[in-house]
């Protein structure tokens, strides 16, 4: 999951947190509004009858090579048309990306996504875990050789510490001091990691725990400079509240 500075956004406000949540979920998930123009002799199509009568549409797309974490209970309910058959995303140009229902969307924001977080989190405390007995290790050389052993109060696994002693006493002592320095600073960026993730759980839980919650941000994305697709429109947005003033 890509590092963003949380601090720069403010999510109270709709505008600044609908950007947040743009840029946090782009290895996932990306949207575009259907184009404006109306190229001339292209045949009518449904998203062309939904944009005169003045809805707009929006597609949201899903990366194909990001592995989507399931079970029986997040599975999105198809969506069903009028037919009674279950309508499918259109076929898209984004290559790598595949188009979502909306309800497959409000899966992946309060089911998948979550897991998602509390997975990459549990792997980075893991990784820190291990740095952690690296620099336990580092921090108290022996006088004689191996140099590195075991200490005896260790909190980790033993076979990692056992790893770790092999690898640390193939070291001489200027090749242990760059290694201890350059454990400091992976302990120093798997933490500000872990922080990160766990304020993104937070937003995520706070902002989109609630499905008409799920249901404003994509309102919201109407009022975002989204790129624009040529792609069959998948979602119907509703009509933009135009609010005139009078003098």
């Amino acid at each position: 999951m890509n590092i963003i500075n949380l601090s720069k956004y403010d999510v109270s406000y709709d505008i600044q947190f609908t950007k947040l949540m743009i840029k946090i979920l782009q290895p996932f998930i990306m949207f575009k509004k259907y184009r404006e123009d109306d190229p001339a002799g292209r045949p009518t199509t449904r998203s062309d009858l939904l944009r005169r009568s003045g809805h707009r549409g929006l597609n949201i797309y899903r990366n194909k090579d990001q592995i989507f974490l399931t079970d029986n209970d997040d599975r999105a309910p198809h969506p069903w048309n009028d037919s009674g058959y279950i309508r499918r995303g259109p076929f898209t140009k984004e290559v790598g990306w595949e188009i979502i229902s909306l309800e497959e969307y409000m899966h992946f924001i309060q089911s998948i996504f979550p897991r998602r977080i509390e997975i990459e989190i549990n792997q980075t405390k893991e990784e820190l875990a291990y740095e952690g007995i690296k620099k336990e290790i580092l921090l108290n050389p022996k006088k004689s050789h191996p140099r590195f052993k075991i200490p005896m109060f260790i909190d980790g696994e033993m076979n990692k510490a056992n790893d770790i002693v092999r690898e640390l006493n193939q070291l001489n002592k200027e090749g242990a001091k760059e290694k201890l320095e350059q454990t400091e600073l992976n302990i120093d960026k798997l933490a500000s990691k872990v922080s990160y993730l766990e304020e993104v759980k937070k937003i995520n839980r706070e902002k989109n725990g609630k499905i008409d919650n799920v249901i404003q941000f994509i309102k919201n994305l109407d009022y975002i400079d989204l790129d624009t697709t040529e792609d069959q429109v998948f979602i119907q947005m509703p009509v933009r509240t135009i609010i005139t003033l009078r003098s």
